[in-house]
C-alpha cells in the first residue's frame, strides 16, 4: 500500500468515528443546553432531546434561539464527516 492510499483511509476511517462517538453526544448535549437555558413546556422539551434526527429541535425552536446557528453548522459539519464515513463503510465492505 502507498503512503497517500494509507492516509485516504485514515481520513476516512477518522471521519466515521468522529461522527459516531463525537457527533452525538455533542448534539444531544446542546439539546439539553437549549432546553435548560430556554424553557419550554415538558412535553417539548421530552420532544426537543429525545427524537432522533433533531426534528424536536428543528419544531420547537427557530433561528431566534442562541444555540440555532451553532447547532445548523455542527449538523452540516458532520454531516459531511457522515458521508466521508460512508466511503470508509464501502471501502471495507466491498473493496478489501
Amino acid at each position: 500500500m502507498s503512503d497517500l492510499f494509507t492516509i485516504v483511509v485514515f481520513i476516512l476511517q477518522s471521519a466515521m468515528t468522529l461522527t459516531v462517538f463525537v457527533a452525538l453526544p455533542l448534539l444531544l448535549v446542546i439539546r439539553v443546553i437549549t432546553v435548560i437555558k430556554e424553557p419550554i413546556s415538558l412535553k417539548a422539551s421530552l420532544l426537543t432531546v429525545l427524537l432522533p434526527l433533531s426534528v424536536g429541535y428543528f419544531i420547537f425552536y427557530n433561528e431566534d434561539s442562541k444555540f440555532f446557528k451553532l447547532y445548523k453548522i455542527l449538523i452540516i459539519c458532520f454531516t459531511a464527516l457522515a458521508l466521508l464515513g460512508i466511503i470508509y463503510t464501502i471501502y471495507v465492505r466491498y473493496l478489501t
